[in-house]
């Protein structure tokens, strides 16, 4: 990336670059990169920075920063697998349930879980909630919504212990 041009070498520096003329890119001399010069606002810069060795510390504190994002990305990444291992399994148990109160059995039932696990992977808890009560409703099966949503957060909560024991994480 090319320095700014109103980036002024300040003098003459053991690469020979006199006073005044503008520097387009750093300077590397052997293992350094040096770069002398002037701000716009006339402050002088002296960044000096070995190439094979550590980080100078003007650049370790963004190296954190950049750890702890990457940190944090990974494990956002890791709880949203987490998460929809958790609402697959939730989606799962809440099929075979639904599947016996509709007296459903052997291939129709494997169907119809299919179908329910999908509809959790298309449109979230919401789905399964929607295709549950319709097909509820279309066989005549008496279940409230309040019931309905009581038996999605049980299934939930057994899932949620399911899933961090076969993970192997400790819940708080």
């Amino acid at each position: 990336m090319p320095l700014p041009e109103t980036l002024i070498e300040g003098g003459v520096n053991s690469v020979g670059i006199k006073r005044g003329q503008p520097i387009e890119r750093p300077i590397v001399n052997k293992r350094k990169v040096i770069v002398l010069g002037k701000t716009p606002d006339g402050a002088g810069i002296s960044i000096s920075s070995t190439l094979a060795g550590a980080p100078s510390k003007r650049y370790q504190a963004m190296t954190t920063f950049d750890d702890r994002e990457r940190a944090f990305e990974k494990k956002f990444v890791i709880d949203e697998e987490l998460k929809f291992k958790i609402e697959a399994r939730r989606d799962q148990a809440v099929g075979e349930w639904a599947a016996a109160q509709l007296g459903l059995s052997g291939a129709a039932a494997k169907d119809y879980v299919r179908a329910v696990r999908n509809e959790g992977v298309i449109h979230k808890g919401e789905g399964v909630f929607q295709k549950v009560r319709r097909d509820f409703l279309a066989a005549g099966v008496a279940v409230s919504d309040g019931q309905l949503r009581e038996i999605m957060a049980q299934y939930m909560t057994l899932s949620t212990r399911d899933v961090q024991r076969a993970e192997g994480i400790t819940s708080p």
